[in-house]
């Protein structure tokens, strides 16, 4: 280790989640700002501590301290793990670091790691049901909509507040305003940001799940893992089965 103004590796927070492009760089999981979180410092060179020539360890959250240790004898990967309390994670940037002193006297603090916690779930606007065609809140889907329409039906998803990439959209087509059939599910890019999104119902998939009346609707997860609640589901009636052939 060489004096203090030598920079260590920063520390390392094994529950971040991958970066994605665009996206909110490392990124906590919801899953990991509900429990204390861990902190892994790496271990540094020259480390021979002793009972007449201990080594320290600092550790930073923000400019706070919130660990020191003492080490009299070997530095083990267990004694260099660090858990910050779930009172510490609070939405937005923290940035992380550490500080160590060797046998010897000699001083190093380590790079910043800077962590985005993100707490607040994507909220849709005024409960935000999907747009779907006139053609087919007023006259249902039929087959011939679906001839007519490429095999599908395409609805709009409302603005709906802080949309970021990595937002992952669910989409429903049910016999019950609150059922749980999935028809598709798509991951925002930052392309996506800023422009209508529309979600595909497939002709396929509707003539599966029958005639009557259906329902459809989504909901939000971004990427942390915060769920927006469901949207309001829109009702539609659905006459789509292909017309049996009658023959002489």
């Amino acid at each position: 280790m060489d004096d203090e103004s030598t920079s260590l590796d920063p520390p390392v927070v094994p529950a971040l989640l991958p970066d994605i492009p665009d996206g909110e760089p490392n990124l906590l999981p919801r899953g990991a700002w509900l429990a204390p979180l861990e902190v892994e410092i790496p271990p540094w060179l020259n480390s021979n501590p002793s009972p007449v020539n201990p080594e320290h360890l600092w550790v930073y959250w923000g400019s706070d301290e919130i660990e020191h240790k003492t080490f009299t004898q070997p530095v083990g990967s267990a004694d260099l793990i660090i858990w910050v309390p779930p009172q510490r994670l609070s939405e937005g940037l923290h940035q992380v670091s550490y500080k160590a002193k060797t046998f010897n006297g000699e001083e190093a603090s380590s790079e910043v790691l800077t962590i985005t916690i993100d707490k607040t779930p994507p909220i849709l606007v005024n409960e935000g049901p999907l747009k779907f065609p006139t053609a087919v809140t007023t006259g249902g889907v039929t087959e011939q909509y679906l001839k007519d329409n490429n095999d599908q039906v395409l609805a709009e998803v409302p603005d709906y507040y802080s949309p970021k990439p990595g937002d992952v959209i669910t989409w429903y087509w049910s016999s019950s305003p609150t059922g749980s059939e999935i028809a598709g599910s798509r991951t925002l890019v930052l392309a996506d940001i800023g422009q209508p999104i529309m979600l595909p119902f497939a002709g396929q998939l509707i003539r599966d799940r029958g005639d009557g009346t259906r329902y459809g609707f989504y909901r939000i997860e971004d990427r942390s893992g915060n769920d927006s609640p469901r949207s309001l589901a829109v009702q539609l009636q659905v006459s789509a089965q292909p017309v049996p052939r009658v023959l002489p």
